[in-house]
């Protein structure tokens, strides 16, 4: 019960089993699909405002662009998944099936006693 508090919060770990390198992908076409359009839009109607205004949406677009590509990167070279776990990792599972939903599956270790 120490680690329910975990297991509800947004943890580290929680999000990093699975296909990341999708995620990775999604963040470029994302900041793609953003910048661009900030590039060949006409910002002219608010004279010199407009111009910085769309000068920043474009640099800040292209440094998320910059940090996908890295991000995908860094997943490619060092994907992590199940199979890196440490040995001794306690993964909890809770049961949300039913109504009484602070039950959590117990599995016996013998190494953890």
């Amino acid at each position: 019960m120490i680690c329910k508090k975990n297991v509800i919060g947004k943890t580290k770990q929680q999000n990093i089993f699975g296909n990341r390198v999708g995620e990775g992908i999604e963040k470029i076409i994302a900041a793609i699909a953003f910048w661009i359009p900030m590039a060949i839009s006409d910002f002219s109607k608010w004279k010199t405002i407009g111009l910085i205004v769309q000068i920043i949406l474009v640099i800040l677009g292209i440094a998320y662009t910059c940090y996908a590509i890295y991000y995908t990167c860094r997943v490619v070279r060092n994907p992590f998944n199940k199979d890196r776990l440490h040995p001794h990792s306690i993964v909890l599972i809770k049961d949300t099936f039913h109504s009484n939903d602070n039950r959590f599956l117990l599995y016996y270790d013998a190494r953890w006693n």
